[in-house]
Order: C-alpha cells, then sequence, then structure tokens
C-alpha cells in the first residue's frame, strides 16, 4: 500500500518536472529582447574615459552595415538577437 503511494507521488513528480521545463522554455520565448542595437550581435558599445574610469556613452557602432553613431535604443536592417 505505501509503496503504490510512494511509486504514484514519484511519477506524478516526474510529470511536473516535465512541465515545469516546458513552461520555462515557453516563458524564455516570449520575454524576447526589443530590436534595439544594444541586443544586437552585430552592435560595438563606445566608452568614455571619465575621472580614470570608462564608462558607457550613448553612442556605438554597427560593425555589419559599417553605420557609424548609432545610438543603443536605435535599430536597423542588420538586426540580430545576440
Amino acid at each position: 500500500m505505501l509503496s503504490s503511494d510512494v511509486r504514484r507521488l514519484e511519477r506524478e513528480n516526474m510529470e511536473l518536472k516535465e512541465k515545469i521545463e516546458v513552461l520555462k522554455t515557453e516563458i524564455s520565448a516570449k520575454m524576447e529582447k526589443p530590436q534595439a542595437c544594444k541586443y544586437c550581435k552585430y552592435f560595438q558599445q563606445h566608452y568614455g574615459l571619465i575621472d580614470g574610469i570608462y564608462l558607457k556613452i550613448n553612442a556605438g557602432h554597427c560593425v555589419r552595415g559599417r553605420i557609424k553613431d548609432r545610438k543603443p535604443d536605435a535599430t536597423c536592417e542588420y538586426f540580430e538577437t545576440r
């Protein structure tokens, strides 16, 4: 009696684990990043030296389209997610 309950609970546990994995993949697919240059694999962020520390500035460039002076929140025809 007890062993059958344990088997039933183990089976239920495995089913729930499988459902969790499916839900994780569905959620990650729905949470795609917006098509902004800062998420593009071709965008190169520019940095400035301020008081001896390198900080991001609101500029960069596209290495695929050779587009200079791209803003991190802009987008272009060459966008591809990292």
